[in-house]
């Protein structure tokens, strides 16, 4: 059952959103931890201890890039033909390209596959980061950027460096001594765990004022043509096994809270995106228990 594995996870988020309506703790200071320490800590030793293939590098990255896609040209159509105001579309856009793989894919693939699969989803860490810095940033700028100003966001991501990092041991055949990578790794698995406790602590600001119809078929649009997407890019580009439950529960995930931050620095329709954030990670095991039943796994 995908409760089981589910319930724990929503659990840590809550008491993140608890934290943070009745402590008013600041996500801030435990985000900067967890995006400065633990994920590229993590980043840097899987791929050490377990390289990712060319082949499956490929297919990973080549999944995300046809999914943004997708999601996109859906957000600009949509969007055209609900005559929506131009912050609107670009909030629409922000809702339908990102996904939560930080603080909330991640942990689901641990949980439901196991660490055989961590590589290729650390990966889609890096690439959904480096969409947030580039095309996330030219979205929620509607335009006041040029995509190459975008783009430069993205050599500001720790992330980007651990990646370079781990290649460069790779290729050069350097020796990481196993007394020291595995405790490494291990203090690196932590960030998954903190990384929901922080999306909790940023739910806990959204607005709930925003929240409306629109936003409820928003959120379950995304929902319901991602997984979709995800599933069939997933089957098309020829994966298989765990590679192929992974990339579908990618397909599932809510919007990323990167999302409410760019909308929130550019004034882009920040409630509406925080409240599809919210109302997507509320409603994601539903589009988890779906995926998951269409391929046998629960």
């Amino acid at each position: 059952m995908i409760l089981p594995v589910i319930l724990p996870l929503l659990a840590l988020v809550a008491i993140g959103w608890l934290l943070g309506r009745w402590r008013h703790a600041d996500p801030a200071g435990v985000a900067d931890v967890v995006l400065y320490l633990f994920m590229p800590l993590l980043m840097f030793t899987s791929l050490v201890k377990d390289p990712v293939s060319w082949g499956q590098a490929g297919q990973y990255l080549g999944w995300y890039l046809c999914y943004v896609l997708i999601m996109w040209a859906v957000a600009v159509i949509a969007g055209r033909w609900l005559q929506w105001t131009q912050p609107l579309r670009a909030a629409l856009g922000l809702v339908l390209t990102g996904i939560n793989v930080g603080s909330y894919g991640v942990p689901i693939v641990l949980s439901v596959v196991g660490e055989q699969v961590l590589s290729g989803a650390m990966l889609l860490l890096v690439a959904s980061n480096a969409a947030a810095g580039s095309l996330g940033v030219y979205l929620a700028a509607g335009g006041r950027l040029r995509p190459a100003q975008a783009a430069k966001s993205i050599f500001r991501l720790p992330l980007v460096y651990a990646v370079v990092g781990a290649v460069g041991v790779q290729i050069s055949g350097l020796h990481i001594p196993n007394a020291w990578l595995e405790p490494a790794y291990r203090v690196g698995m932590m960030g998954p765990t903190l990384a929901l406790v922080v999306l909790g602590l940023q739910l806990s600001r959204v607005d709930w004022s925003g929240m409306g119809r629109q936003i409820g078929w928003v959120a379950g649009a995304k929902l319901a043509i991602g997984s979709c997407v995800g599933l069939v890019l997933a089957t098309s580009l020829g994966a298989q096994g765990d590679d192929l439950v992974a990339l579908a529960v990618m397909g599932c995930l809510p919007c990323t809270i990167n999302s409410v931050l760019l909308s929130l620095r550019f004034d882009t329709r920040p409630d509406f995106v925080g409240g599809a954030c919210l109302l997507t990670t509320l409603m994601s095991p539903v589009a988890l228990l779906f995926a998951l039943s269409w391929l046998g796994r629960i």
